[in-house]
């Protein structure tokens, strides 16, 4: 409403690099991790999903840290 174009787009682009690398990483055990990184665990995926391994959830924490996901994230 503001007309902060730029921002929004910039803001936009980081969501996007986010929501990349989050389903890169078999899209909903990757949104489960996600949320138990911010601190919300829901728990394992449901079958016939499978949840991400300790060394999957350790690249993926680091993924998502380089795309700047601790900006955004609440801990």
């Amino acid at each position: 409403d503001a007309g902060n174009t730029k921002e929004a787009f910039a803001l936009q682009a980081d969501a996007g690099r986010i929501i990349r690398v989050m389903l890169a990483y078999k899209g909903m055990a990757g949104l489960k991790a996600a949320m138990k990184i911010t601190g919300l665990d829901c728990g394992p995926c449901r079958l016939p999903l499978y949840s991400l391994s300790d060394e999957e959830c350790a690249a993926f924490e680091k993924e998502l840290s380089a795309v700047g996901f601790d900006q955004w994230a609440m801990k």
